[in-house]
């Protein structure tokens, strides 16, 4: 129970690596710094960052987001760094940036949600809103979809990364169907959430 504690000085640390480096599907929670990159070339893809202090402890990199969802942060980036976001959702940031002087974040088809400080960045087609009030559902566990009926849907633009957009087709906004009753018999399952195969709905997706 680790409350609103976070622990670990960098969670994930790559120094002066000056290698190309591409993490995908990982979640972390409770980190104070999350991901601490100095020099290397970092692209994240399909992960969580939650709960924790600084989401992105950088130096000057190229650091590149997809689908990502970053939320209940003190502060999203810290130090200069050129950050390009697709598909990012960040939601409940006390900090966008450390300072207004950082380098540019770019972003597109990305939703910044409840952001209080130093919300500063370009793109297009993105959504911001100072509340959440009406822009997510909760389904179980998940607490991020999209709400039923949400503008955020076929918002986007495929003008994204190549892979990405063909990942995402593979993805949803939709939240998952909760089987109520008892499975008595062999059933066989199969994929109940529609899937983002046609215009990219804004936003992380799942």
């Amino acid at each position: 129970s680790p409350g609103t504690n976070t622990y670990g000085a960098r969670v994930l640390d790559f120094g002066s690596n000056t290698n190309l480096i591409d993490l995908h599907d990982i979640r972390i929670r409770h980190g104070d710094k999350c991901i601490a990159v100095s020099g290397a070339n970092v692209t994240l893809s399909h992960s969580q960052i939650s709960k924790s202090a600084y989401a992105f402890w950088l130096t000057p990199v190229s650091f590149k987001l997809r689908n990502v969802l970053v939320h209940d942060v003190s502060t999203a980036f810290n130090y200069p760094s050129t950050n390009y976001c697709e598909n990012v959702t960040f939601h409940r940031i006390g900090t966008f940036k450390s300072s207004n002087s950082d380098r540019v974040v770019f972003l597109t088809n990305s939703l910044v949600i409840s952001v209080t400080n130093n919300l500063v960045f370009q793109g297009a087609n993105n959504y911001t809103n100072l509340t959440d009030t009406g822009i997510f559902q909760t389904v179980g566990a998940a607490t991020h979809y999209l709400a039923s009926g949400s503008t955020n849907r076929d918002a986007g633009t495929t003008n994204i990364n190549a892979t990405l957009l063909a990942d995402l087709k593979k993805r949803t906004t939709y939240p998952h169907v909760v089987l109520t009753a008892a499975i008595t018999n062999d059933t066989t399952l199969t994929a109940q959430a529609q899937r983002d195969t046609d215009t990219p709905d804004l936003g992380y997706h799942l």
